[in-house]
């Protein structure tokens, strides 16, 4: 969550990396600050550097890089709320992937099931989500398995699944449990920008459901965790939603 100490290095390495001509490595120095930007809620400064990442990977030909800055420029356009065009870009990269365990993939799968739900299409964000989670737990990537937990928690939110009957080892448990594991795992990372995200997606879950003094603890919370990591665009979008919630 330090994003200005890795901002100033990874501009650094751009820096380097142009003054060598090393175009691969540069455009990695792009997707980089693309994630932070993206990290903190900035999606459309996000997008623009993942295109410029994307540009040069195909100039010189590196698909591997290539499918890696489309799924990011697509989890851009997630946060943008361009949920057609994510998904047109998440397709064509699974599409193109040749391997079925390329470590991109959980990721890839997640972001599908994020941009069907925008679009209402909610069995098939859910059967993405529950592919996020198959994948993340094979690659034992903890950062994914977090977030295919938050994923499966908004699907079931979207589809009614109120009744708590489930458990964390189920795919199918209710919103509850799936936030709960979510929370959990990003707090045995540490990753409070990503537990913050789930923190908000629960609370909202909450909110929606009557529950409204837990949601409202919860809500308090995440916005709380985005102004002290200085994800101050996120924190901006729950206070422009938080009258639809109340």
């Amino acid at each position: 969550g330090r994003f200005q100490d890795a901002d100033r290095f990874f501009e650094q390495g751009l820096t380097l990396c142009r003054e060598l001509g090393d175009r691969r490595n540069a455009a990695a120095m792009l997707n980089n600050l693309g994630e932070s930007a993206r990290s903190r809620g900035d999606y459309q400064a996000a997008a623009e550097l993942y295109q410029q990442a994307l540009a040069l990977a195909r100039e010189i030909g590196h698909r591997d890089s290539e499918m890696i800055y489309l799924t990011n420029l697509s989890g851009a356009r997630v946060g943008l709320r361009e949920f057609a065009q994510a998904e047109t870009g998440l397709r064509q990269v699974i599409a193109q992937t040749a391997t079925p365990n390329w470590c991109a993939l959980p990721e890839t799968y997640r972001l599908l099931a994020e941009a069907l739900l925008g679009q209402g299409k909610v069995t098939e964000a859910s059967s993405a989500a529950q592919r996020a989670l198959a994948l993340a737990k094979e690659s034992g990537s903890h950062l994914d398995l977090g977030g295919a937990w938050r994923i499966l928690g908004r699907v079931a939110a979207a589809s009614g699944d109120k009744s708590g009957g489930g458990d964390a080892a189920s795919s199918n448990c209710d919103p509850k449990s799936c936030f709960e594991e979510s929370v959990r795992v990003f707090q045995e990372l540490k990753a409070e920008g990503e537990r913050a995200r789930t923190l908000q997606a629960w609370a909202q879950y909450e909110l929606q459901s009557g529950a409204s003094d837990a949601g409202q603890k919860r809500w308090r919370e995440a916005r709380s965790l985005f102004f002290c990591l200085g994800m101050t665009s996120e924190a901006q979008h729950m206070d422009e939603i938080s009258g639809d919630l109340s």
